[in-house]
Protein backbone atom coordinates (compact mmCIF):
# COMPACT_ATOMS: atom_id res chain seq x y z
CA UNK A 1 0.00 0.00 0.00
CA UNK A 2 0.82 3.94 -0.73
CA UNK A 3 0.57 6.35 1.89
CA UNK A 4 -2.52 7.30 -0.20
CA UNK A 5 -3.86 3.61 -0.50
CA UNK A 6 -5.87 2.06 2.57
CA UNK A 7 -6.72 -1.53 2.01
CA UNK A 8 -10.44 -1.25 3.99
CA UNK A 9 -11.66 -4.70 3.37
CA UNK A 10 -11.92 -6.34 6.91
CA UNK A 11 -14.01 -2.52 7.90
CA UNK A 12 -16.63 -3.83 4.73
CA UNK A 13 -20.05 -5.12 5.96
CA UNK A 14 -22.52 -6.35 3.59
CA UNK A 15 -24.97 -3.54 2.26
CA UNK A 16 -24.56 0.02 2.88
CA UNK A 17 -21.23 1.13 4.30
CA UNK A 18 -20.06 5.01 4.90
CA UNK A 19 -16.49 6.06 4.88
CA UNK A 20 -15.87 8.81 6.63
CA UNK A 21 -12.82 10.25 6.15
CA UNK A 22 -10.61 13.23 8.39
CA UNK A 23 -8.65 15.81 6.98
CA UNK A 24 -5.60 17.09 8.99
CA UNK A 25 -5.05 21.31 7.75
CA UNK A 26 -1.69 20.93 8.87
CA UNK A 27 1.08 17.91 9.10
CA UNK A 28 4.41 17.27 8.45
CA UNK A 29 4.07 17.41 4.71
CA UNK A 30 2.36 20.58 4.69
CA UNK A 31 5.38 22.31 4.21
CA UNK A 32 7.01 20.19 1.25
CA UNK A 33 6.85 21.79 -2.16
CA UNK A 34 4.54 20.08 -4.57
CA UNK A 35 4.18 22.75 -7.66
CA UNK A 36 1.12 20.86 -9.47
CA UNK A 37 -1.11 21.46 -6.83
CA UNK A 38 -2.33 24.35 -4.37
CA UNK A 39 -1.71 23.30 -0.37
CA UNK A 40 -4.92 23.81 0.87
CA UNK A 41 -6.68 21.80 3.42
CA UNK A 42 -9.77 19.27 2.35
CA UNK A 43 -9.35 16.96 -0.59
CA UNK A 44 -8.62 18.13 -3.85
CA UNK A 45 -7.99 15.49 -6.02
CA UNK A 46 -10.10 12.21 -7.35
CA UNK A 47 -10.72 9.66 -4.52
CA UNK A 48 -12.10 6.15 -5.88
CA UNK A 49 -12.92 3.02 -3.91
CA UNK A 50 -11.81 0.03 -5.99
CA UNK A 51 -12.18 -4.24 -5.36
CA UNK A 52 -9.74 -6.65 -6.52
CA UNK A 53 -9.67 -10.38 -6.25
CA UNK A 54 -7.99 -11.99 -3.80
CA UNK A 55 -5.85 -13.12 -5.59
CA UNK A 56 -4.29 -10.16 -8.09
CA UNK A 57 -1.55 -8.49 -9.64
CA UNK A 58 -1.17 -5.57 -7.29
CA UNK A 59 2.13 -4.08 -9.46
CA UNK A 60 3.82 -4.73 -12.12
CA UNK A 61 7.23 -2.93 -13.88
CA UNK A 62 8.26 -3.74 -17.55
CA UNK A 63 11.64 -2.61 -19.13
CA UNK A 64 13.48 -4.26 -22.21
CA UNK A 65 17.35 -4.84 -23.19
CA UNK A 66 18.22 -4.38 -26.62
CA UNK A 67 20.82 -6.25 -28.69
CA UNK A 68 24.41 -4.70 -29.12
CA UNK A 69 22.29 -4.38 -32.66
CA UNK A 70 19.71 -2.46 -31.32
CA UNK A 71 17.76 -4.70 -33.51
CA UNK A 72 16.09 -7.89 -30.72
CA UNK A 73 15.21 -7.12 -27.41
CA UNK A 74 14.53 -9.20 -24.29
CA UNK A 75 11.13 -8.01 -22.97
CA UNK A 76 11.49 -8.32 -19.06
CA UNK A 77 9.03 -7.87 -16.38
CA UNK A 78 8.61 -7.34 -12.54
CA UNK A 79 4.98 -8.68 -11.74
CA UNK A 80 3.51 -8.73 -7.55
CA UNK A 81 1.39 -10.70 -7.07
CA UNK A 82 -0.96 -10.40 -3.57
CA UNK A 83 -3.09 -13.02 -2.02
CA UNK A 84 -5.29 -11.86 0.19
CA UNK A 85 -7.06 -14.98 0.75
CA UNK A 86 -6.79 -17.74 3.39
CA UNK A 87 -5.67 -20.37 1.11
CA UNK A 88 -2.86 -20.92 -0.96
CA UNK A 89 -3.15 -20.22 -4.63
CA UNK A 90 -2.08 -23.31 -6.26
CA UNK A 91 -1.65 -23.75 -9.90
CA UNK A 92 -2.56 -19.98 -11.26
CA UNK A 93 -0.53 -19.11 -14.74
CA UNK A 94 0.30 -15.54 -15.19
CA UNK A 95 0.34 -15.05 -19.27
CA UNK A 96 2.23 -11.93 -20.93
CA UNK A 97 0.66 -11.15 -23.61
CA UNK A 98 1.86 -8.66 -27.06
CA UNK A 99 0.44 -6.76 -29.74
CA UNK A 100 1.71 -3.63 -31.94
CA UNK A 101 -0.81 -0.74 -31.90
CA UNK A 102 -2.79 -1.59 -35.21
CA UNK A 103 -2.80 -4.93 -33.97
CA UNK A 104 -1.71 -6.28 -37.50
CA UNK A 105 1.86 -7.35 -37.70
CA UNK A 106 1.26 -9.10 -34.00
CA UNK A 107 -2.41 -10.21 -32.99
CA UNK A 108 -1.43 -10.41 -29.57
CA UNK A 109 0.92 -13.16 -29.13
CA UNK A 110 1.76 -15.02 -26.10
CA UNK A 111 4.91 -14.29 -25.18
CA UNK A 112 5.27 -16.06 -21.50
CA UNK A 113 3.02 -18.19 -19.80
CA UNK A 114 4.06 -19.70 -16.14
CA UNK A 115 2.44 -21.57 -13.37
CA UNK A 116 2.80 -19.56 -10.18
CA UNK A 117 1.78 -20.25 -6.66
CA UNK A 118 1.09 -17.66 -3.92
CA UNK A 119 1.06 -18.65 -0.40
CA UNK A 120 -2.13 -17.41 1.68
CA UNK A 121 -2.01 -13.46 3.26
CA UNK A 122 1.13 -12.89 1.25
CA UNK A 123 2.88 -11.12 -2.08
CA UNK A 124 4.89 -12.50 -4.51
CA UNK A 125 7.15 -11.12 -6.51
CA UNK A 126 7.39 -12.90 -10.53
CA UNK A 127 10.18 -12.41 -12.49
CA UNK A 128 9.36 -13.15 -16.26
CA UNK A 129 11.83 -12.53 -19.32
CA UNK A 130 10.84 -13.20 -23.55
CA UNK A 131 12.67 -12.17 -26.49
CA UNK A 132 11.15 -10.30 -29.11
CA UNK A 133 12.25 -9.74 -32.55
CA UNK A 134 12.86 -6.95 -34.26
CA UNK A 135 10.24 -4.57 -32.41
CA UNK A 136 9.83 -1.05 -33.73
CA UNK A 137 11.82 1.39 -31.83
CA UNK A 138 10.48 3.96 -30.05
CA UNK A 139 11.73 7.48 -30.59
CA UNK A 140 10.52 11.13 -30.13
CA UNK A 141 10.28 11.63 -33.61
CA UNK A 142 8.75 8.16 -34.30
CA UNK A 143 6.47 7.47 -30.85
CA UNK A 144 5.31 3.71 -31.46
CA UNK A 145 3.98 2.02 -28.55
CA UNK A 146 2.90 -1.57 -28.68
CA UNK A 147 0.07 -3.02 -26.01
CA UNK A 148 1.06 -5.33 -23.16
CA UNK A 149 -1.42 -7.25 -21.47
CA UNK A 150 -1.00 -9.49 -18.34
CA UNK A 151 -4.01 -12.20 -17.32
CA UNK A 152 -3.75 -14.03 -14.54
CA UNK A 153 -5.85 -16.90 -14.65
CA UNK A 154 -6.94 -19.24 -11.64
CA UNK A 155 -6.25 -23.35 -11.87
CA UNK A 156 -9.46 -23.80 -14.08
CA UNK A 157 -7.80 -21.68 -16.62
CA UNK A 158 -11.14 -18.98 -15.84
CA UNK A 159 -9.29 -15.05 -16.02
CA UNK A 160 -9.27 -13.54 -12.61
CA UNK A 161 -7.98 -10.07 -14.05
CA UNK A 162 -6.18 -8.19 -16.67
CA UNK A 163 -4.10 -5.21 -16.46
CA UNK A 164 -2.57 -3.27 -19.67
CA UNK A 165 0.13 -0.68 -20.11
CA UNK A 166 1.60 0.67 -23.53
CA UNK A 167 5.12 0.77 -24.11
CA UNK A 168 7.80 1.70 -26.53
CA UNK A 169 11.07 -0.60 -27.21
CA UNK A 170 14.01 1.76 -27.03
CA UNK A 171 17.33 2.14 -25.68
CA UNK A 172 18.77 5.12 -23.33
CA UNK A 173 22.43 5.63 -23.69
Amino acid sequence: MTPAEFNVTKYLQLGVNILGVEVYRWSDGSYLEDQDMWRFSGIFRDVFLFSTPKIHIRDFFVHCDLDKKNENAILKLRVKICNYGNNDADSHTIEILLSDTEKISIPYEVLVKESLTVIAKTESIIELQANVKNPKKWSAEVPYLYDILLILKNSNNEIIEVEHCKYGFRKVE
